[in-house]
């Protein structure tokens, strides 16, 4: 144990992998990562304050992505005043991690019981996990304090196991942008696959949109002018005005792997790469793969994340 004094704004270790539980927890939106005031309820359908998009507690457990969990790990550093960007990316890497398998054991515990688990359960699943962590970062405050003794930390350990490091935000942040890298062991956890469309609306931004799981349809406003996007949780214009894009165009279709483009009859078709889709009949899109819709050149890419 390091006996090392720490000022009035300690915080620990523990408390931010306390709280990346405690977001996931509350069903953060799978499309943008952006936390509710409250949690969402098994049954229940919400909109998302941040992109509009709605969601229920299915959609974040099969559909949040590497990218939103990172979204997500951003948020709860900042509450600790710690950003990202600042942050050394094995240790941000492992905390990503943390989220994911928070996320897993969350899914697992759903479809077992019907039910999300509580606070005490989650920590109950994530004891092992969280265990071996806060081992790894310990052991790499360790090497680090061999060559930067003004570090100053406090780590507690009961029976071999570290059960608290805390010190200054300070010394926090100086800790994890300077940590050695360690690996944290864990079983095996594949990452949700995601997969975005990404385009330039009429104003020249550059905009991304997850792709739900399942149908979304690409079309121009039954009363207007603007293209949208129909997916599963809700209609979202994209910015974008052509009247030559057909109010059912192109369908996508995502199965968590795959993406499947297929136009659907429009009257002035779909262009992937420059060659044009026959009607109705399914093409697979590869990443990078570029959609051009109507006779106007109104153009979508397809972007996947692992």
């Amino acid at each position: 144990m390091f006996e090392l004094a720490v000022g009035d704004d300690e915080i620990r270790i523990e408390d931010i992998l306390g709280e990346i539980r405690a977001v996931m927890l509350s069903m953060p939106c799978p499309y943008c990562g952006h936390v509710p005031k409250r949690s969402v309820k098994p049954g229940e359908e919400v909109e998302c304050k941040a992109c509009g998009l709605r969601y229920t507690i299915k959609n974040v457990l099969s559909e949040t992505g590497k990218e939103v969990l990172r979204k997500i790990v951003e948020q709860v550093l900042q509450k600790y005043s710690l950003k990202l960007e600042k942050v050394k990316e094995d240790v941000v890497s492992i905390f990503v991690d943390y989220a994911n398998q928070t996320l897993c054991e969350i899914r697992e515990f759903y479809e077992r019981f019907n039910r999300l688990p509580t606070k005490s359960d989650l920590e109950q699943c994530l004891s092992d996990v969280t265990n071996k962590i806060m081992k790894a970062i310990a052991d790499g405050f360790g090497k680090l304090h061999e060559e930067h003794k003004e570090i100053r930390l406090i780590i507690e350990s009961v029976n071999g196991q570290v059960k608290s490091i805390k010190g200054s935000i300070e010394e926090i942040f100086r800790l994890l942008q300077r940590i050695p890298f360690v690996a944290v062991p864990s079983r095996e956890v594949v990452l949700v696959g995601e997969a975005r469309i990404v385009y330039k609306d009429d104003k020249g931004q550059l905009k991304e949109v997850p792709l739900p799981r399942g149908e979304t349809v690409i079309g121009r406003d039954p009363y207007g002018f603007e293209v949208q996007a129909r997916m599963p949780s809700g209609t979202l214009g994209l910015g974008i005005f052509d009247a030559t894009v057909s109010r059912r165009h192109l369908r996508i279709f995502y199965d968590g792997k795959t993406v499947f483009v297929e136009d659907l009859g429009s009257t002035n078709g779909t262009r992937i790469n420059g060659e044009k889709l026959r009607p109705h009949e399914k093409y697979v899109a590869k990443n990078g793969d570029e959609i051009i819709i109507g006779a106007s050149g109104s153009k979508l890419t397809i972007k996947f994340l692992y």
